[in-house]
């Protein structure tokens, strides 16, 4: 925002990294966005705050200034924020968790400048345990996903957001492709559940490389995912 005008943005891109294994799981969030206004603007990155999900660390870059943070007492980090944004020299940073979301505010980004929100997270608890999902009473249960991404910042106001996605594993995980028996009925029930679904792309092991102790999935693309893509 500048003055009294704000604006919702699409970022310039996304990309999410998920290190898992048996005992931990992280999350590396990067946001980027880009000032189009004519001057110095503000900038606050909103993150769904998901059930066992703990903030671990953050990383922000407003052009070539990165961002030192510190934890402080509420009253004390409203003042000092403040205090920088109305500081010509100074910059800063404001970090607020709510029960939705977790909230991070840049001060100040100059005009034609791209900023970078960093968030990481770790899982508490470890990996959670998925219901079984048959094809029919007959067949027995398969695992469907240890992991699933629903990026819900796509094709805002028709423009795809290029979104990159990168997951670590252990290599004592096996990564395989259930029947399609029981992913059709995967679908279906996934659809049942959320109705914001409109498409499930199943990443298989032929996307999986070995990387040291781990295995490397990697998948991006250009153009954004559309609304309502499951990622599994």
């Amino acid at each position: 925002s500048t003055g009294k005008r704000e604006r919702s943005v699409v970022p310039e891109d996304v990309k999410l990294v998920a290190v898992i294994t048996k005992e931990h799981v992280f999350f590396d969030l990067s946001v980027t966005v880009k000032n189009n206004f004519s001057t110095t603007a503000a900038a606050v990155l909103d993150v769904p705050r998901l059930p066992g999900l703990v903030l671990l660390e953050e990383h922000h870059r407003s052009g070539d200034i990165r961002y030192q943070t510190n934890v402080m007492e509420k009253k004390r980090a409203d003042a000092t924020f403040e205090q920088a944004a109305a500081s010509k020299t100074h910059s800063a940073t404001l970090s607020d968790t709510s029960e939705q979301s977790f909230s991070v505010k840049l001060d100040k980004i100059a005009k034609n400048t791209t900023a970078t929100f960093g968030c990481r997270f770790i899982q508490t608890g470890g990996l959670r345990d998925f219901a079984a999902v048959v094809a029919d009473g007959d067949s027995p249960g398969e695992r469907i996903a240890d992991v699933a991404v629903l990026p819900g910042f796509t094709t805002l106001e028709g423009e795809g957001v290029p979104f990159d996605f990168t997951l670590f594993i252990s290599d004592s995980f096996d990564v395989q492709i259930p029947s399609h028996a029981v992913l059709l009925e995967d679908a279906r029930t996934s659809e049942n559940l959320v109705r914001d679904i409109k498409s499930i792309l199943q990443l298989g092991p032929s996307l999986v490389e070995k990387e040291g102790l781990m295995k490397k999935l990697h998948w991006s693309t250009p153009g954004g995912l559309a609304t309502g893509t499951l990622l599994k």
